[in-house]
């Protein structure tokens, strides 16, 4: 009955062909992907020890370097 619930509050969200007509992922596979190459691999190294203040501006940088746009922040 849960998943019903869930099913009718959400059939709104749940246009998945055009999403995919748009090129969206849909699934979560390649954000979680994503967030163990560039996130995790630098936060989980050893001995590495991180509070929320901290990592969330190293994963914001860590985005920007693989995104190649650190010229419009207006550091390079």
């Amino acid at each position: 009955m849960e998943l019903r619930a869930y099913f009718y509050g959400n059939k709104n969200s749940m246009c998945y062909d055009i999403y995919r007509e748009k090129g969206y992922h849909i699934g979560s596979c390649a954000i979680e992907s994503a967030n163990k190459y560039i996130v995790a691999s630098r936060l989980k190294l050893t001995g590495m020890r991180w509070t929320l203040q901290h990592a969330n501006p190293m994963a914001w940088l860590r985005c920007k370097d693989f995104e190649d746009r650190w010229i419009i922040f207006g550091i390079l």
